[in-house]
């Protein structure tokens, strides 16, 4: 948060920057807050399309396989551009990743 705060106020003295903040701090952090929230339910979305998987797979080899899967979705974390001005169109595009990984699974469930 802090690198695009920097990143988006110039240059001023230390003094000025912490009296006149050109950058609104707290809706960063309720944008950063919601952008999260958002991520999370797209993954936990995700999650129990596998979990579905799982209860109606006999094979524990495949059962092993699927774990892994829900073990790696719930590990991962939203890849940041550092080269963006903004951190939001990193989580929107990671988002729209996992909502149509859940598009995907839903489709072969119902096969």
């Amino acid at each position: 948060m802090s690198y695009y705060i920097n990143k988006l106020e110039p240059m001023q003295d230390l003094d000025l920057r912490n009296i006149f903040p050109s950058v609104d701090r707290f809706g960063m952090i309720k944008e950063a807050l919601i952008l999260e929230e958002n991520y999370q339910r797209a993954k936990l979305k995700l999650v129990f399309c596998y979990l579905e998987c799982y209860e109606h797979t006999c094979d524990s080899l495949e059962q092993q396989r699927i774990i892994q899967v829900i073990i790696d979705i719930m590990a991962k974390r939203p890849r940041i551009n550092l080269s963006a001005n903004n951190f939001e169109d990193s989580y929107l595009s990671e988002i729209k990743l996992f909502e149509t990984h859940t598009r995907l699974v839903r489709e072969f469930i119902k096969m």
